[in-house]
């Protein structure tokens, strides 16, 4: 996160919670690959 953001470790921990929540809900919303069929696949399928 720190090197997408350009910013230190310690700035991270100082933001709320909310920002890694909205983070971990677009990772979980975006295709990461195609699957035999070529159907989208998402994390935790």
């Amino acid at each position: 996160m720190c090197e997408r953001f350009h910013c230190l470790p310690s700035q991270i921990d100082k933001e709320d919670a909310r920002l890694l929540k909205l983070l971990r809900i677009r990772h979980l919303g975006t295709p990461q690959d195609r699957d035999e069929q070529g159907e989208e696949v998402y994390p935790g399928e």
